[in-house]
């Protein structure tokens, strides 16, 4: 069977190959950081290219599988909404926040008493929100720089009662 250490070369160099990396810091990242110990125990959920029909669970929790070409659920939202009938916006569960996000020196624990929640929109919009545990109060909002991919499980057509449902998309739900 090959070791972990072999299993991260082999995918910094896939996503390197598939994603046209050129940041030798970012390649080295890929292969030296333990992703299993930044998730929550497995078995994970996951989603390929070619999970038409939803997210699936690995098999068992071996962090090998965290070493693939698919999406790993991290959180499952804490609240989802409609506006308007068209723009879904869901918050992720609450973390501590970090020192730093990009010095590797300073990757620890921030303050306790202040917390973040990703606020997720299907307009394309990704916040990052700071927020004072005791009184509530927004200490700060981060508009991140990243793209959303959003995958919506729905019931059947032939489940009765469905009613269609229209997201945020020009023409609504789409099918593959």
């Amino acid at each position: 069977m090959m070791d972990l250490g072999l299993r991260r070369q082999f995918f910094a160099e896939e996503v390197a190959a598939i994603a046209n990396l050129r940041t030798p810091e970012l390649i080295d990242a890929l292969r030296s950081v333990p992703r299993e110990k930044f998730l929550r125990p497995g078995p994970w959920l996951v989603r390929g290219e070619s999970d038409f029909g939803g997210a699936r669970a690995t098999p068992d929790a071996d962090a090998r599988y965290v070493y693939h070409n698919y999406s790993i659920a991290i959180d499952e939202p804490v609240f989802v909404t409609i506006m308007k009938g068209e723009h879904v916006f869901a918050q992720l569960p609450e973390h501590i926040g970090q020192l730093s996000y990009s010095n590797p020196d300073q990757a620890r624990f921030d303050k306790p008493s202040v917390m973040w929640r990703g606020m997720m929109g299907s307009d394309g919009t990704f916040d990052a929100v700071l927020v004072n545990r005791a009184t509530g109060q927004e200490v700060r909002r981060l508009p991140q720089r990243a793209g959303i991919a959003w995958f919506a499980e729905l019931p059947g057509p032939e489940c009765p009662g469905q009613a269609p449902l229209t997201l945020a998309v020009p023409s609504g739900v789409q099918r593959r």
